[in-house]
């Protein structure tokens, strides 16, 4: 074949080529579309403290019954240095589908104007188990255990500091009520990455 002979052949493939890349689209072929909508069902939140819904949980927070833990040195409904006092309310997750975390933290932004550095500390604890942790690898309830109800007991103690003794004593005689601002979070247990 000559150079010419070679160039046509390649000339009319290419054409060949060109015009089946056209009219293939327009062959008919057989289609079905299928269509409709994925549904999966939403794990129930349900979480109630003191059988009050987390709407108006604030009011459950303010109206503690404490009692003061037994100190025969310390009169009944107070506290001091080397004292204690703890009061308990009830977490009721029936319903809940979904592990969860417990935190407990107390606001002691100010606090500091008041009590000056006198070593008061607030602890949190779920069914005994501390909930002050920063962070937690386990949920504080798991999902076999979230029926029923928990008890959620908040101890503030008064630890008693030799070196702090003139500031205690001055807390005494000006402070006749300390507010400290207690929260509680309960949220969906997230696995860490």
């Amino acid at each position: 074949m000559n150079k010419k002979s070679v160039i046509s052949v390649m000339v009319v493939a290419m054409l060949l080529t060109v015009s089946l890349y056209f009219v293939g689209g327009t062959y008919a072929r057989y289609i079905d579309k299928f269509e409709g909508t994925a549904s999966a069902k939403i794990a129930k939140w349900s979480v109630k403290l003191n059988e009050s819904e987390s709407k108006d949980a604030s009011t459950v927070l303010t109206g503690l019954e404490w009692i003061l833990d037994p100190n025969q040195y310390v009169a009944e409904g107070v506290i001091a240095p080397d004292s204690s006092m703890s009061a308990e309310v009830k977490l009721d997750l029936a319903g809940t589908q979904v592990a969860v975390d417990v935190f407990g933290s107390v606001n002691t932004e100010g606090l500091t104007d008041i009590i000056g550095t006198s070593n008061i500390t607030v602890k949190m604890t779920v069914d005994g188990k501390d909930v002050n942790a920063a962070a937690q690898t386990e949920p504080t309830i798991a999902v076999g255990a979230i029926e029923g109800s928990h008890t959620v007991k908040i101890t503030v103690s008064w630890e008693n500091d030799e070196a702090q003794n003139a500031n205690d004593t001055n807390l005494g005689k000006t402070v006749t009520k300390l507010d400290l601002p207690v929260s509680l979070t309960v949220q969906q247990h997230i696995a860490a990455e």
